[in-house]
């Protein structure tokens, strides 16, 4: 049973329906650049966290696909981030916009 991916899958369909409700649209570039530097950081600072004993992950439970150190599974959080984080802000600046 692979929990870490059926945990992602979880995260991912929950963010799909916020996104969908709040009926907001991100501006390609903005999501362009935002995943640069994020998967920048990521990829640093995740490779140094896997590579040493401070974050653990049970073989059992992961699919096993790495890059690097890092199993493929982590990347659904970054995925979840880069779309939900912008869509919430948009959703809430577009609210407050409204109000007198």
């Amino acid at each position: 049973m692979h929990s870490y991916i059926l945990m992602n899958i979880v995260f991912v369909v929950l963010a799909m329906i916020v996104v969908l409700r709040l009926k907001v649209v991100l501006s390609t570039r903005a999501l362009l650049i935002s995943s640069g530097v994020l998967l920048g950081c990521m990829l640093v600072f995740n490779t140094y966290l896997t590579a040493l004993p401070i974050v653990r992950y049970n073989s059992e439970r992961i699919l096993g696909l790495r890059l690097g150190t890092i199993p493929l599974e982590d990347f659904a959080y970054l995925a979840v981030a880069l779309v939900l984080t912008p869509s919430i802000y948009l959703y809430l600046k577009r609210r407050i916009a409204r109000t007198p």
